[in-house]
């Protein structure tokens, strides 16, 4: 079976969809939770087995990654939303374009396009964080 550069795209872009969720995953031993009655102690189970115990997302001591963290989920948020907003604006460009050439095409080159962007703001965060932490010798947490 010969790879085509598009089939290769394809699965990359989908083998991301499931190992980006797996690489945010914490790890939780949930068997020593001791059985918790309400959804509240199986959340305070879990801060303490990931050592989230009694540290609030803004403190005056972390305020500087406090703040670095805000900014990854704000970047990744918007990055999203971006990225949804088009391809829905292009596959409603593709099911009213009626078999007009020139719009398919427009909405053809939207979603090669947003895919394309997404991928390399990805790519451009994720080299952000891996400089940053070789840079100060950090080891970075995901999650």
């Amino acid at each position: 079976m010969i790879f085509t550069k598009k089939s290769i795209c394809l699965i990359v872009f989908f083998a991301s969809l499931f190992l980006l969720p797996a690489a945010q995953a914490s790890p939780v031993d949930l068997r020593t939770s001791n059985n918790p009655s309400t959804f509240d102690e199986g959340l305070e189970n879990a801060s303490i087995q990931t050592g989230h115990k009694d540290q609030p997302f803004f403190s005056p001591d972390k305020l500087p990654q406090s703040i670095g963290q805000f900014f990854k989920i704000f970047y990744v948020f918007i990055l999203g939303v971006a990225y949804f907003i088009l391809m829905v604006y292009a596959g409603i460009t593709w099911m009213t374009a009626r078999g007009n050439e020139e719009k398919i095409e427009k909405a053809k080159n939207i979603i090669k396009n947003a895919s394309i962007g997404l991928i390399i703001a990805l790519m451009a965060f994720a080299i952000a964080l891996f400089v940053i932490a070789l840079f100060y010798g950090l080891s970075y947490e995901v999650a």
